[in-house]
């Protein structure tokens, strides 16, 4: 992988998630929102 860190964040389960990505030392990239409560994420090289 890209060493960085992607989080999901569910937030009420009503709403679109988000997808934080950060960097290895912590510093945030960026964020985008996806469905509600997606079932898995798929990383393509």
């Amino acid at each position: 992988m890209n060493e960085l860190i992607y989080i999901s964040d569910a937030k009420d389960y009503t709403n679109a998630e988000e997808i934080h990505i950060y960097k290895n030392d912590g510093s945030k990239i960026g964020n985008y929102k996806t469905g509600i409560i997606p079932g898995s994420i798929a990383f393509v090289r």
